[in-house]
């Protein structure tokens, strides 16, 4: 499956919409509870987020495989909102813990070291999370029967792998990637003066299925009892628990969570992520406390998008629809998004109607972005270019092209064009970010005849991103045209959606770069001739006085 065709799958389909018994985790400190608003209690919300988040993405409970994000939100909004009533966090925490990281301990300083395994168990018994990209992409069974093309597709996903050794190592002999040992138990600093503890291999035998199945089950029917709590319909008792703080800190958390330990870009982005945790929390807790109406729901969602504008990525997207955590039911509640800057691309696209070829000078102008295909429009265009009725080819593609673009691109081509340099998944195994691997899969643009002997143009701007700047990356890479124009958007890498109950939202989670390994992200293809602004009439003039020079 080509890329631009993942791109699409991971961005329209959702994760599917779809506790506590007490057990005991080891605590080395106790304290006593904080007060709502002061300083010992945001830093408590702030222990709680990384903690949660660790333990969701690393602790390997076997019988969390099958849970989904509503899962996960229910349980985490328990913890957050025992917090709130006043309960000391690591009370708050110990039915959390005490079932999914039983082997885990909170101390004052941090406590790494070794273990040993249990007796009788080999090393290759152990198991630890490995996740692929996100891990959160679930694609519904009937989309795998209706579409072949996705039955054995797996864009994001975690597995339960296998430990071997402390490293991978290659056939010589030299270690390649650091991996959790089942003999090792590692220290994570979760806040001020306050460690987590826990391995990241286990067997499955260090978890109970019953003990996994009644926190999943409790936590689902404490939210629905809560829910049912303000009476009303479905959409009024999503409002009412959108307006507890306990609501919105695990909300917050989630998504700090998601970008921590899965955003590709952290480096590029200088992120500095974790030191933005406090002010996050901050801004979803100065809201409207007691039930909401439709107009605190533009409130809220704008304070959502806020918290997240530090990721500079024009994938991200923050829905308006909100979801009670069950079934297919979902609300959305419309108006003005504040996730992106108003678009230019209508001023880009003044001189070019809706047409899918037009000649100027007998240069063919070919625009692929109106539909999701484009192929079958082109095949006309390919006999006329055969017959010698053009000088010159000019795809524009300042906007989205056709998912199928890649089939015109292929007539321009005498060698297959691999994208795998371009596209790396990221193959996280540790919180943070950790001992990160990167993974690229050979995918191949074949040739196909006629090949397209005339000079051949493209047209980009700032609204050019995704599978538009994959397609310009391969033009530059492999030096199939000359584009002109203004640089592109500089984001690009296969997005993914997140479901939580309020605002999902979408973000990049596979890093993309130029074909000889240069930074793209933030940058974006810079173009071969620059021009300010472009429309059909300068492209042609532009191509003209190229034309000459040949």
């Amino acid at each position: 499956m080509t890329r631009r065709k993942q791109h699409y799958i991971n961005t329209t389909l959702a994760a599917a919409l779809s506790v506590l018994i007490f057990s005991g985790a080891c605590f080395q400190s106790a304290a006593s509870p904080a007060t709502n608003g002061t300083e010992a209690h945001k830093s408590d919300l702030q222990a709680l987020t990384r903690i949660t988040g660790i333990v969701r993405y690393y602790s390997p409970d076997p019988y969390t495989a099958g849970w989904d994000s509503f899962d996960w939100f229910f349980i985490e909004y328990r913890c957050f909102k025992a917090l709130e009533q006043g309960m000391p966090l690591e009370e708050a925490l110990q039915p959390y813990l005490g079932v999914l990281a039983p082997n885990s301990t909170l101390t004052r300083y941090p406590q790494p070291g070794t273990r040993p395994l249990a007796d009788g168990v080999p090393a290759e018994q152990y198991r630890y999370w490995l996740h692929h990209g996100s891990g959160e992409v679930q694609i519904p069974s009937y989309a795998r029967i209706l579409y072949k093309e996705l039955r054995d597709y797996r864009p994001f996903y975690r597995e339960l792998a296998q430990c071997s050794a402390a490293r991978e190592d290659n056939a010589a002999g030299e270690a390649t990637a650091e991996l959790p040992r089942p003999d090792s138990v590692y220290s994570f600093r979760v806040g001020d003066n306050l460690w987590l503890n826990l391995p990241l291999a286990e067997t499955g035998s260090a978890f109970s299925k019953k003990a996994t199945a009644s926190l999943q089950k409790t936590a689902r029917r404490h939210w629905m009892q809560t829910l049912r709590s303000y009476g009303g319909g479905k959409r009024e008792q999503l409002l009412g628990i959108m307006g507890e703080r306990a609501f919105r800190m695990t909300d917050i958390a989630a998504r700090w969570n998601i970008v921590q330990h899965f955003y590709p870009y952290h480096e590029e982005n200088s992120l500095r992520w974790e030191s933005r945790l406090p002010e996050m929390l901050e801004a979803v807790d100065t809201l409207k406390n007691g039930m909401l109406t439709r107009e605190d729901i533009p409130v809220y969602h704008n304070a959502v998008v806020r918290a997240m504008s530090p990721v500079h990525d024009a994938h991200l997207t923050i829905s308006q629809s909100l979801h009670p955590g069950y079934g297919i039911i979902s609300f959305y509640f419309g108006g003005e998004s504040a996730t992106k800057p108003d678009s230019t691309a209508a001023d880009m696209t003044d001189n070019a109607p809706e047409v899918w070829a037009r000649t100027i000078d007998s240069i063919l102008i070919f625009n692929p972005s109106l539909n999701a295909e484009c192929y079958g429009e082109f095949l006309p265009c390919l006999d006329s270019i055969r017959l010698g009725k053009y000088r010159a080819v000019l795809f524009d593609l300042r906007e989205y092209p056709a998912l199928d673009f890649d089939r015109v691109l292929s007539h321009l081509t005498g060698t297959p064009l691999n994208t795998a340099p371009l596209f790396h998944t990221p193959l996280s195994c540790f919180p943070d970010r950790m001992h990160l691997r990167w993974d690229s899969r050979d995918d191949f643009v074949q040739p196909a005849a006629p090949r397209i002997d005339l000079p051949v143009y493209f047209l980009c701007g700032p609204e050019t991103m995704s599978w538009g700047e994959t397609v310009l990356m391969l033009v530059k890479g492999y030096r199939l045209g000359t584009v002109i124009g203004t640089p592109t958007a500089g984001t690009n890498g296969d997005a993914t959606t997140f479901i939580l109950p309020a605002f999902p939202f979408g973000m990049t989670a596979i890093k993309a770069v130029n074909l000889d390994g240069s930074r793209h992200h933030g940058i974006g293809v810079q173009p071969d001739i620059l021009t300010e602004t472009v429309d059909y009439e300068e492209a042609v003039n532009i191509i003209e006085d190229l034309l000459q020079t040949l």
